[in-house]
């Protein structure tokens, strides 16, 4: 040139924007949960000329193969958005670049179809309730069909608490709780009712006892306790309820003399009041002593020819008679209604030999000697 320059022309092709690359990215899902676990994403170029050299850049990329990259998802981050990109450069150096985000989110609790069926047992206490449930599996054998979006059924967390009230029925509300991986949780609830309905039982159902008296002031004295009552020979029992914590009833009636026919009628309850068959102690008091003549009535001496000579002298058919002879009269029970019998016996000629004999019976026919 002038300037002493040299030129040279250089040729420089500029592709049309239709032979221009266009990177896209192509994703399963682009919101998932939190345990779909890593994802793998892949690149598609239209356009351009390849082959192609494929760049991708995101803190979450765990590998990449050319035109597919896996994204690494953090089971535990329960609310987390994944960003990455892929860089495209064709063998013409023209250059397309894409964009995307996968959300890892789980806001869906456990969802349980139907109820717990409530139950009722014939049973005695906190610890007859049934064992709970600890798995999804033994809950769906109980009547119910529980789901989570995210969650596998057997990685479902299944506690429940136990809230106890009143004591015939004993009233359990058993809460069970499903929590999923993210920690959504969803509650049930089931009603035990634990009721006693078996009475008292006695191994004999009628005791007889005899006692010596006269009166009923002779009777032994009322059983305080069904303790005391099984011990008499009724042997009582029941399922759940011990001796010392179940009450009684009775009635008393008595009737006849000999013997005097006492009756205890008693009925047995436990903490949840079932009643027993009625009881029956059957007493009898019995005067079975004989009334007692002590002393001796001394010999008399009547001058006389025959047996008119005893004149106003006869027998004695009263107690005072027989004591004013000097005879000592002895009765527990019935002094009053004594009897005297009297038997006399006349043998030979010289002397004329008079034999009294006397006997007192009581009211229940117990002679005296």
């Amino acid at each position: 040139t002038q300037d002493g320059c040299t030129s040279q022309s250089v040729t420089v092709g500029v592709p049309n924007s239709d032979d221009m690359p266009n990177a896209s990215i192509i994703i399963t899902q682009s919101v998932i949960c939190p345990t779909a676990g890593n994802q793998t994403v892949t690149a598609t170029v239209e356009g351009g000329e390849g082959p192609y050299f494929y760049d991708w850049q995101g803190d979450d990329i765990l590998s990449v193969d050319d035109d597919e990259a896996v994204i690494s998802i953090d089971p535990d981050a329960c609310d987390s958005v994944y960003s990455f990109y892929i860089e495209v450069v064709d063998i013409n150096n023209c250059v397309s670049t894409a964009y995307a985000t996968i959300t890892a989110r789980d806001v869906e609790a456990p969802t349980i179809d139907e109820s717990l069926v409530s139950i009722v047992l014939d049973e005695c206490s906190v610890d007859d309730a049934p064992a709970a449930a600890t798995s999804v599996d033994e809950l769906e054998e109980m009547g119910i069909t529980v789901s989570d979006n995210c969650t596998d059924n057997d990685d479902l967390v299944v506690t429940y608490e136990d809230a106890v009230t009143g004591s015939c029925p004993i009233q359990i509300t058993r809460t069970y709780t499903l929590t999923d991986h993210c920690g959504l949780q969803t509650s049930t609830s089931q009603t035990i009712l634990i009721q006693d309905l078996e009475a008292p039982v006695a191994e004999e159902s009628d005791v007889e006892e005899e006692v010596q008296g006269c009166s009923l002031a002779d009777a032994p004295a009322l059983v305080t306790s069904v303790r005391e009552l099984s011990q008499l020979g009724f042997n009582i029992e029941d399922n759940c309820t011990s001796l010392d914590d179940m009450t009684f009833t009775y009635e008393e009636l008595s009737h006849d003399n000999c013997p005097i026919v006492l009756e205890r009628h008693y009925v047995v309850y436990d903490a949840c009041q079932n009643a027993s068959d009625t009881l029956w102690h059957t007493i009898f008091i019995m005067d079975e002593e004989a009334p007692v003549l002590s002393g001796t009535i001394a010999p008399r001496l009547i001058e006389g020819c025959d047996i008119t000579a005893l004149g106003d002298d006869t027998l004695i058919h009263t107690v005072a008679g027989l004591q004013e002879l000097g005879l000592q009269v002895t009765e527990d029970c019935s002094f009053d209604a004594l009897v005297v019998y009297a038997d006399e016996q006349i043998e030979g000629h010289c002397p004329i030999v008079v034999t009294r004999t006397y006997q007192v019976e009581d009211l229940c026919g117990n002679l005296s000697n």
